[in-house]
């Protein structure tokens, strides 16, 4: 285990690594910032931890006080947010703007016509960027995918109020989690333009429901969490396609 330095802060969190070794993340600096609320004192910033013993920082968009980085791809394109200080510093559920950084530059990814809640949480070697943003009123928000300069509004599944896109593979399948008011949630996989639930492809007598979709492979293979209805239990899963090409059917198992 390699310790990852800090701004010159406390604290530290990694979130990301691609296949070069290169690690994001977020950093606490020495900035004691009298806006952070509860146990949060410093600001912080998103940064890149290089595999050549550099650390980079990710700065924030114009306005904002602190970032945070929440994923990386082979290319070094990093995704995360910006916004306000808050509890706690790697959070990413109050930010205000959707940043992807590039050649260490911060890009404002849009909206959905909400002002607070909006973050990107993985990207593929594409590009594409998935995450969740509010939608007008900010009273819920909604999984999007960013390409190509725009940000497209994934939806939910039917009956549902929420979702946030969590994994996105080279082929441009989505998985995450979409929840009705009442806070049940399962798993959703979106692909050529449409969003499904996992658990219609799975085994109808596994005992496994499937609450999110937390990442997915360029082969398909997708893991996450579910309720297990013969212990009560949250396994962990994983989701194999039974096919070819899209996720048709999937045999799911518990992950050992």
């Amino acid at each position: 285990m390699t310790p990852l330095p800090t701004l010159g802060g406390n604290n530290a969190a990694a979130t990301g690594v691609n296949n070069r070794g290169d690690v994001v993340g977020a950093a606490e600096n020495s900035v004691q910032d009298p806006s952070c609320a509860g146990r949060q004192k410093l600001d912080f910033y998103a940064v890149i931890w290089q595999r050549n013993g550099t650390t980079a920082t990710l700065p924030p968009i114009d306005g904002d006080t602190v970032s945070q980085a929440a994923a990386v791809n082979n290319s070094g394109q990093v995704v995360g947010a910006s916004g306000p200080c808050g509890p706690p510093f790697n959070n990413l559920y109050g930010t205000a703007h959707a940043v992807l950084w590039q050649t260490g530059s911060a890009i404002d990814l849009g909206r959905l016509g909400g002002k607070t809640g909006n973050a990107a949480l993985a990207i593929n070697d594409r590009g594409q960027v998935v995450g969740f943003a509010d939608l007008p009123g900010d009273n819920t928000f909604h999984a999007f995918l960013w390409q190509r300069g725009s940000m497209a509004d994934l939806g939910t599944l039917p009956g549902d109020v929420l979702s946030v896109a969590l994994g996105i593979n080279n082929k441009g399948q989505v998985v995450g989690q979409s929840c009705d008011a009442k806070g049940n949630c399962r798993a959703f996989i979106w692909q050529n333009g449409s969003m499904t639930d996992l658990n219609l492809l799975r085994d109808p007598h596994s005992p496994y429901y499937l609450t999110y979709g937390g990442y997915i492979n360029d082969r398909g293979w997708v893991v996450g969490a579910a309720n297990d209805a013969k212990t009560g239990g949250s396994p962990a899963f994983l989701a194999l396609p039974s096919g070819q090409g899209n996720l048709r059917t999937a045999s799911v198992s518990q992950a050992k």
